[in-house]
């Protein structure tokens, strides 16, 4: 991403099975589900892989990752909060 990308961002996982709220090139919020549970985890990328993992999501160069709005991130994590058990990571 160039410098003058706006956060936040947000991106899902091409299963629907994990969203990004991607807060700065090497922050972002990860919440994933799996069957009836789900977690939430808060990144700060302290190291390599995770500061390319970020940036991979930001760039949602492959047909892995794909671009959404904020209303379809906050409406996954309505779901998973209601309809299922949080889990801790």
């Amino acid at each position: 991403m160039d410098s003058n990308t706006t956060f936040p961002q947000f991106r899902r996982l091409s299963n629907g099975k994990n969203y990004y709220k991607v807060l700065s090139n090497s922050e972002m919020t990860e919440v994933g589900t799996m069957g009836g549970k789900y977690w939430i985890n808060e990144v700060k990328a302290t190291i390599l892989p995770e500061r390319v993992m970020i940036g991979d999501i930001l760039a949602a160069a492959s047909e892995m990752y794909e671009v959404i709005g904020e209303e379809a991130f906050e409406s996954f994590v309505s779901m998973c909060t209601a309809e299922k058990e949080r889990i801790q990571v």
